[in-house]
C-alpha cells in the first residue's frame, strides 16, 4: 500500500475515527512484515484514551509561540533554573520581568541567559527542578495536532516502548499539571504501546502558562527558531 506523503498530514489523532486509525496502522505493519495486533494488542483501547485525552486537555497553541527546546539542551535547561540563572523572580536585573520574544543580537541572548545572578540575589531564582518518571497516562497533551502516520512509522523503525527504550528515556518538559511542552509524538507512541508506562520528564513546578513564557524566551535566547 503506497499512502500519498501529503495526504498523510490528515491523519490527526485527535480527528481520525478509530476504525480507520486501526485499518491504517495493521496496513503499515502489514507492509513491514510485522503484526499490528501482536505488538499492539491494545491499540483500540489506547487509541481511545490517547484521543480522549487529545480533545480533553489540548490548548493548541500556535507552533509559533511555542517553546523550542530539544532533547540535547535539556541538560543546560535544568542546570540553569537549578542554578538561578535565568530572571523570574523580584528583585529583577532589568527592573522589570524581562521575557522578550526576539533578541537584537548575540550578546543580548547570552546577557538575559545570566539576569538571574545579576539581580542583587543569589538563591531568589533558583527553581527546584527535578528529573522524575510519570506513566505516559498521566501526561496530558498540550497540543492536538498528533500524526498518526508519524507515530505508526515510528514504532515501525524503532520498535513499542517498554522500559529502557529510547522512547521513554528522551527527557520531556512537564508543567506542575503535567503538560507536556514538547515531545507529542514520543507521548503517542507510548501511549498507544501501554500507557502505563514511564517516560523520564523533567517538572518544572510553574503553571503551563508560566512554563510557556520561559521556555519561549530560552529557546530563542540559545538560538532555537519556532516552528511555523
Amino acid at each position: 500500500m503506497v499512502i500519498n506523503p501529503r495526504a498523510q498530514k490528515t491523519l490527526n489523532m485527535k480527528t481520525v475515527p478509530l476504525k480507520q486509525a486501526k485499518k491504517y496502522t495493521e496496513a503499515r505493519f502489514k507492509e513491514f512484515g510485522l503484526d499490528a495486533k501482536k505488538i499492539l494488542p491494545n491499540f483500540s483501547t489506547n487509541y481511545a484514551l490517547t484521543q480522549n485525552y487529545l480533545n480533553k486537555f489540548a490548548l493548541d497553541i500556535p507552533r509559533n509561540k511555542m517553546p523550542v527546546i530539544e532533547p540535547d539542551d535539556m541538560k543546560a535547561f535544568e542546570a540553569k533554573l537549578k542554578t538561578g540563572k535565568i530572571d523570574i523572580f523580584k528583585p529583577f536585573a532589568k527592573g522589570k520581568r524581562y521575557f522578550p520574544s526576539k533578541f537584537k543580537n548575540e550578546y543580548e541572548r547570552q546577557q538575559w541567559l545570566e539576569l538571574g545572578r545579576k539581580d542583587g540575589k543569589i538563591r531568589d531564582d533558583m527553581i527546584p527542578v527535578n528529573i522524575i518518571k510519570f506513566p505516559a497516562g498521566q501526561l496530558k497533551p498540550l497540543q492536538s495536532q498528533i500524526w498518526l502516520n508519524l507515530v505508526v512509522k515510528y514504532i515501525i523503525k524503532f520498535g513499542p516502548a517498554k522500559i529502557g527504550a529510547r522512547v521513554n528515556n528522551t527527557t520531556i518538559i512537564v508543567s506542575r499539571e503535567f503538560y507536556i511542552i514538547d515531545g507529542h509524538h514520543r507521548w503517542a507512541q507510548v501511549m498507544l504501546t501501554d500507557p502505563r508506562l514511564p517516560m523520564k520528564c523533567l517538572l518544572v513546578p510553574f503553571t503551563i502558562n508560566e512554563l510557556l513564557k520561559i521556555g519561549r524566551t530560552y529557546g530563542n535566547a540559545i538560538g532555537n527558531i519556532p516552528n511555523q
